[in-house]
């Protein structure tokens, strides 16, 4: 595959992954759930305030703040490595 086409992709599912967020966000109240195909495959609403599994370390909006920072550094880090 030539590297045109992967970055299509890759760029693809990461817009259409956001824009499904934000539906979800604006359209299912927490805990929502709608069935796709059956049991199967089915959309929830959930928020996770922390990281991976719902880690968190303390509360407020300080927390937000570096925990973000904390995601934009490793990314451009890992981006690097």
């Amino acid at each position: 595959m030539q590297k045109k086409h992967f970055w299509i992709i890759v760029i693809s599912l990461l817009v259409f992954d956001q824009i499904l967020k934000f539906y979800i966000k604006l359209n299912f109240y927490l805990g929502e759930e709608k069935m796709l195909l059956g049991s199967w495959f089915r959309m929830k609403f959930i928020e996770n305030e922390g990281m991976a599994y719902g880690i968190t370390f303390f509360e407020g909006p300080l927390a937000k703040i570096l925990l973000t920072s904390f995601r934009l550094i490793s990314v451009i880090v890992g981006f690097f490595i």
